[in-house]
């Protein structure tokens, strides 16, 4: 039992394949217990007391913003699609030695980005989009200037054609694959961490 605890903990950690769709189904759950549990105290406030000038009515209101908290980011993950099962055993097939990471969403200082799969290495990082309204130069920016703000200098690409991303991940899966060079130590661990900061 604590082992299946440990694995569903572990699959809603950013990065993971469903960690967007468990997300999606949190947060919705939550927007719709706050919505009843207010509108209930609100109701059950008036019939006991005759007016809307309760306790109860005072905590609804003080509800209401931890309520439109969650409301708020269920609005900004709802449009981002999770990987696709095609993508995902795409990537899991041509990039063994990289890190992944999926169903993520970007944030930026302009709107946030779905991006259902990132891999990288020591000093290349790629990135999926799917979504074609992006600025790709202005999303590349984004993610590098970030990462150098916790002083990781990497080289950053991002895609919008899926076929164009595997073939890139391929590549860089069998250069590390054929090297003999060993990897930074901790590096992975740093790039991660600091990704994981800007994905919501």
């Amino acid at each position: 039992m604590r082992k299946e605890a440990e694995t569903k903990i572990k699959s809603l950690q950013k990065g993971s394949k469903g960690y967007l769709a468990k997300r999606k189904k949190q947060a919705a759950v939550i927007v719709a217990f706050f919505a009843v549990l207010i509108l209930a105290l609100i109701i059950v406030g008036i019939l006991l007391n005759g007016s809307n000038k309760n306790l109860l009515t005072l905590i609804a209101i003080v509800l209401v913003l931890p309520g439109a908290k969650f409301a708020v980011n269920l609005i900004v993950i709802s449009p981002h699609k999770p990987v696709s099962e095609e993508l995902f055993k795409e990537v899991e097939t041509n990039a063994r030695s990289l890190t992944r990471l999926y169903d993520n969403v970007i944030g930026t200082t302009e709107r946030p980005v779905g991006a259902p799969a990132i891999a990288y290495c020591d000093n290349a990082l790629c990135i999926y989009t799917d979504e074609e309204k992006t600025n790709v130069d202005f999303l590349t920016k984004q993610v590098k200037n970030f990462l150098q703000g916790d002083s990781i200098f990497i080289n950053v690409s991002v895609y919008n054609d899926e076929k164009q991303f595997v073939k890139r991940i391929a590549n860089l899966n069998s250069n590390i694959e054929s090297s003999t060079k060993k990897p930074i130590e901790g590096r992975d661990e740093k790039i991660r961490a600091s990704l994981e900061t800007m994905l919501i």
